[in-house]
């Protein structure tokens, strides 16, 4: 049986007391809302990426590699976006970097 990505982060903070494990499921589920398309399908892919990881579909390092790639196509489609959009965009992008490579990785790297 599979467990979702809430259930893998809420178990890293219960385990490893992973703090930004809240941090993360914020990020996600304001990527999932937001009116732009493309952001709501990247909070989708991170969503996605992080529930085969948990469930040990992906390594680590693929994990690295699909959120790497979600971070840079932001970085890529946030010149067409709308000056409304950026920010929100840019708040993904730092928070991929911050919460997900920089701090998530670290306590699941072996």
């Amino acid at each position: 049986m599979s467990r979702s990505w809430k259930s893998f982060l809420a178990e890293l903070k219960a385990t490893k007391g992973f703090a930004q494990a809240d941090d993360i499921k914020d990020l996600i589920e304001q990527a999932q809302k937001d009116p732009l398309g493309f952001l709501m399908v990247q909070g989708e892919m991170l969503e996605m990426y992080l529930e085969q990881l948990g469930n040990g579909e992906i390594t680590t390092d693929e994990f690295k590699a699909s959120v790497k790639a979600i971070r840079d196509l932001i970085e890529i489609e946030s010149v067409k976006m709308s000056p409304d959009s950026l920010p929100r965009a840019e708040h993904l992008m730092q928070g991929i970097e911050r919460l997900m490579l920089a701090s998530l990785l670290p306590k699941i790297t072996p």
